[in-house]
């Protein structure tokens, strides 16, 4: 009898699917090609900052520094642009803080509460979506600078960036809501807590981990933009470092070392915390089954 040919399979040749060991070194030297190609653009700043001018404009851009390595080129570039840095985070600060309250806020009313018309103004609400962006400068112009008169203003910024970001994290905090249990509203409610009592004791502290990932995302897209500050501050650019294409050519890169320092700060320490509070959330939803479990056997005959 003929022995049928077992067919060649991408398990047998790596033995083991992806769990073996040539697979996981593939993957593996894929993860660091991707790694390294992301990083690049950091190191090449980096290495880049601490150069002189007169290497910067006589060596490719790969090579070490030839007559020294000068650290001074950051403090220097800090002296420059120390306060539009500080301009910058302090109005993104308020605009990420009052942007996640917000649409969380608005996410539970549509979530957790039935009223008239809900459907027709939750696609209102997601209209703006289906524009892009770079339309809306004009007419954003126009309400902000001359009819509100908010130009060369903080307010100018804050409301705009306020406005802008509450659609996407209206979404993504509504869908985080529906995986919450509803027996911990409904108990809350049973012993009489309102609209606001439910929103700030049950809702905030559930929903701090997805605001904390929602947060990286608002707070970097707003510590990078610069054309609707350009715009707005067309008389005082001190929102953003715009003081940049006048320093050298070896501040330059030090700058822009320097000016990633807030925005990769601010990641990190939200990555963390929403690490913990993903923690703290398991275990609030524990207990509060553990607890609605022992009332079940109370109330039982």
């Amino acid at each position: 009898m003929e022995k049928t040919k077992r067919p060649v399979t991408a398990k047998r040749i790596f033995g083991g699917g992806i769990d073996g060991h040539a697979a996981q070194a593939v993957l593996m030297l894929f993860v660091i090609i991707i790694l390294l190609l992301t990083l690049m653009p950091l190191l090449v700043t980096l290495v880049m900052s601490v150069k002189s001018s007169q290497d910067i404009m006589a060596y490719p851009i790969w090579t070490l520094p030839q007559s020294g390595w000068f650290f001074s080129n950051y403090s220097e570039a800090f002296s420059v642009l120390s306060m539009p840095m500080l301009n910058t985070v302090v109005i993104d600060l308020i605009s990420t803080v009052v942007t996640l309250f917000m649409s969380c806020f608005i996410a539970f009313l549509f979530e957790r509460y039935q009223f008239g018309g809900k459907k027709t103004l939750f696609f209102l609400i997601f209209a703006p979506m289906m524009v892009p962006s770079v339309i809306l400068l004009s007419p954003t112009y126009i309400v902000v600078v001359r009819w509100m008169g908010l130009g060369n203003n903080w307010f100018g910024l804050i409301l705009p960036y306020i406005a802008g970001n509450q659609i996407a994290s209206i979404f993504l905090l509504r869908t985080f809501m529906r995986q919450q249990p509803a027996s911990l509203y409904e108990a809350a409610q049973l012993d009489g807590a309102s609209a606001p009592q439910l929103f700030w004791h049950i809702c905030l502290p559930l929903s701090v981990p997805i605001m904390m990932i929602q947060g990286i995302s608002i707070f970097a897209a707003m510590y990078n933009d610069y054309l609707w500050p350009l715009l707005l501050y067309q008389d005082d650019l001190f929102r953003r470092p715009d003081a940049v294409p006048a320093l050298h050519c070896y501040e330059l890169w030090s700058g822009r070392a320097v000016c990633h320092v807030p925005c990769r700060r601010y990641t990190a320490h939200h990555h963390d915390y929403h690490q913990h509070q993903i923690f703290r959330q398991r275990r609030f939803c524990q207990r509060a089954e553990i607890i609605k479990s022992i009332l079940n056997q109370e109330v039982l005959p």
